[in-house]
């Protein structure tokens, strides 16, 4: 005999065929009623038999779109029964819900790329050609639940020929919201200069062939593209932005042409290759197959996949094997989403550019991932992933979370549950700022989050401060390296209190210095700093930062005589004001091993001005990659790690090599197998102290293979249980899930 049931499912189920899947499972069992969309996610009212009803809920569970994340499903009986005679689909009901969730954007199918070029299939070099397995997703909502009505589509009504697939459980694109032709759906249009006349799309080819440098509008953004191989446009594009060492991001037209340009892992090769499609950092392995002004002298490179049907179609028109794929915007401002903006800011370097008439609702960056032995972890967390939640160990209910100044994301709590935003930037800018508010406006309420806590950095002058400060809500501080702390303990899933290795670029101490090589015992609730790294002056502030020979005369003057050190930098002009100034004033001290790096890098002549983010601790990676020493400094392990470890006699040690004339591959190694070293030495006394045997390890300088590769190494087999970040960034990427769970706790 037939029951009656309501079933309430929450998750990423809207989008991503998950109705079509659950008609035909219905049909193809004694299962009658129907299924639709809510506001929550997707509703099924059903009748059948209980037996018939538990193999229908494994398989749902068991079976579902694999790009569907089920986070709840709720089974009620009914007991007034509706006569049903047949499994339908139903309109979407809009009704308010605490649990709404929104599916991320997904590459182009093998299926879709397949008919996007077989000559005789309707959508024949059909740019926006998708299905319920791909697609744009939360670029082109503006409400929920997720149906056409709610996106930029909306305008494109549906030919008679894709509203009958639209409607035909048994096709690919039954109920898939963003399904167009060449007939119906939005057009792409290609602009030259200031040529009157509007070209075939196909001129892109010949235009990208001769080397010429264009914008194609990607699934959240223009992206700014030409022949990776093309040194002139390349030097335009550098020049232009701004950037003249940072390596670029390649997009390279199948895996065959990845394979031959990069050593690529099976791990790396699975997330290359996955559904979000991001951006992965390779190592080279024939770096002449494209312009050496790619990788600017870098042995790792970021490549991509095409993602969307365009990015297809320019490898198609080009011929191409390599393209050189870079985000439309201006140094420390936003991703450009439209055409106004783009001729505006960048009509200049732009040779040409391919806009079409579907509108970008939510700009996003591409998601950046590397592999840390066989772990995938995450760089920039945005295409792909966002908005996905990340389950974390305590409510988070009602709390925003700021994060940082750079690398900016933010974060709204609900239950368990922590929503990161996209990825923002360096605050501090007009328009990046803007981009937050518009970004946490935008989650609030297509996600429906509302809150009544704001969580800040501790820092005094960052922009997330004065943000917090013009919220109307009580607003709270969290000091920088507690958030890494924390945000490695949840997503991990850690309640309990643990050691922390927290090493990155700067964050604001307690005591008023410039942290950034703590070691931590911490949870959520409170932190208790063990040890850290020599604290050093500052030459200048954030000066420092920017030009590392300061730090390393920070560094030389505490052991070289008053009489040698000027030796040791003959061309530096500001060397007899700095000096001065180090003897005579009271400078900020850090205690970073981001300057620590620095420090190094130009004592080995790698970094003479910083023009990115994190250049002095790549360019030491970079040359300890060159080297297999397995050796350590011991005479700096001599040294006791009470409360400070000795990075001051570290640096010692390495500058005796440099004059020694050691190679710098070699002194590079070998620096980073003491710091792993001295940093086991230290956390083993606070095990011996405190017997807490867990250890986080977080902050952006764990981005550093090597450092990360030995500490895992040499901790395990010293006995501790290591924890990495894996679904966030370790960098200030993360900060924002770390901040939540801190003002959960203390609430």
């Amino acid at each position: 005999m037939a029951s009656h049931y309501n079933i309430q499912i929450t998750g990423i189920v809207q989008g991503v065929g998950f109705r079509p899947f659950v008609y035909r499972l219905a049909c193809t069992r004694e299962i009658y009623g129907t299924v639709g969309n809510n506001s929550a996610g997707v509703i099924i009212d059903c009748s059948c038999s209980p037996a018939c009803l538990d193999g229908f809920v494994g398989d749902l569970r068991q079976k579902a779109p694999p790009a569907a994340a089920i986070a709840s499903l709720l089974i009620t009986p009914v007991s007034v029964p509706t006569n049903f005679s047949a499994f339908t689909i139903t309109s979407s009901k809009k009704r308010k819900s605490s649990s709404v969730y929104v599916a991320p954007d997904l590459a182009l199918c093998s299926n879709c790329q397949a008919e996007l070029f077989a000559p005789a299939d309707p959508r024949l070099h059909h740019p926006f050609i998708n299905c319920t397995d791909c697609g744009s997703r939360y670029t082109i909502i503006s409400d929920t639940p997720y149906d056409r009505s709610a996106t930029s589509m909306a305008t494109f009504g549906m030919c008679k020929s894709c509203e009958a697939e639209y409607l035909d459980p048994q096709n690919r694109r039954f109920h898939a919201e963003p399904v167009c032709c060449p007939q119906c759906g939005p057009k792409c249009s290609l602009f030259i200069g200031n040529d009157p006349r509007t070209p075939e799309l196909s001129e892109c080819g010949d235009l990208l062939q001769s080397g010429q440098v264009g914008a194609v509008k990607g699934c959240g953004g223009f992206q700014i593209c030409c022949d990776a191989r093309a040194n002139t446009a390349i030097g335009h594009i550098r020049t232009f932005k701004q950037r003249p060492d940072k390596p670029f991001a390649i997009m390279a037209c199948s895996l065959t042409e990845v394979k031959r340009l990069c050593y690529l892992s099976p791990s790396e090769e699975s997330v290359l290759t996955s559904p979000a499609r991001p951006i992965v950092l390779l190592r080279l392995k024939q770096p002449e197959l494209v312009s050496p002004l790619i990788c600017a002298g870098h042995s790792h490179i970021g490549v991509m996949l095409p993602t969307t049907g365009l990015h297809h179609l320019l490898f198609h028109y080009s011929a191409l094997p390599f393209l050189l794929m870079t985000s439309a915007n201006r140094s420390g401002e936003p991703l450009i989403i439209d055409r106004q903006n783009l001729i505006r800011d960048l009509e200049p370097l732009l040779d040409f550019y391919i806009d079409h008439n579907r509108q970008i609702i939510n700009r996003l960056d591409d998601s950046v991932l590397m592999v840390t032995g066989t772990i995938p972890r995450f760089v920039r967390r945005a295409r792909g992933y966002v908005p996905q939640p990340v389950t974390v160990p305590l409510d988070v209910s009602g709390i925003l979370a700021l994060g940082g100044q750079q690398k900016n994301c933010f974060a709204l709590g609900r239950g368990r549950e922590a929503f990161l935003g996209p990825h923002i930037g360096t605050l501090g800018y007009l328009k990046t700022n803007e981009f937050l508010h518009q970004a946490i406006t935008t989650y609030q309420s297509l996600l429906q989050l509302p809150y009544s806590l704001v969580v800040h950095d501790l820092h005094p002058t960052y922009e997330t401060t004065r943000v917090a400060a013009t919220l109307k809500v009580e607003a709270l501080a969290v000091q920088h390296h507690h958030a890494h702390h924390a945000s490695c303990m949840a997503e991990n899933g850690l309640n309990e209190p643990c050691l922390g290795i927290i090493l990155d670029g700067s964050g604001y101490g307690d005591d008023g210095t410039i942290w950034g090589g703590e070691i931590l015992l911490a949870d959520f609730a409170g932190y208790q700093r063990l040890a850290h790294f020599d604290p050093v002056s500052m030459l200048g502030g954030e000066k420092a930062v920017q030009y590392p020979v300061r730090m390393a005369l920070s560094y030389l003057a505490s052991f070289v005589s008053a009489e040698a050190l000027p030796a040791h930098f003959t061309d530096w002009r500001e060397f007899n004001d700095m000096y001065s100034f180090w003897q005579n004033s009271s400078h900020l001290l850090t205690s970073s091993c981001g300057r620590l790096f620095d420090a190094l890098a130009a004592l080995l002549g790698c970094v003479q001005e910083v023009t990115f983010e994190g250049q002095g601790a790549i360019m030491v990676e970079w040359l300890a990659e060159r080297s297999s020493c397995p050796d350590v400094y011991n005479e700096v392990l001599e040294v006791g790690v009470a409360q400070v470890i000795a990075t001051r006699h570290l640096i010692q040690v390495a500058y005796v090599d440099i004059g020694r004339q050691v190679s710098p591959a070699e002194i590079s190694r070998k620096f980073l197998n003491t710091l792993a070293a001295l940093l086991l030495k230290s956390a083993e006394l606070a095990r011996q102290n405190y017997g807490v045997n867990r250890v986080v390890f977080s902050g952006g300088v764990f981005q550093n293979r090597i450092l990360t590769e030995g500490c895992q190494r040499i901790f395990t087999g010293a006995g501790f249980e290591c924890f990495l970040q894996r679904k966030v960034p370790c960098n200030d990427g993360g900060l924002a899930l770390g901040q939540l769970c801190i003002n959960a706790a203390r609430r």
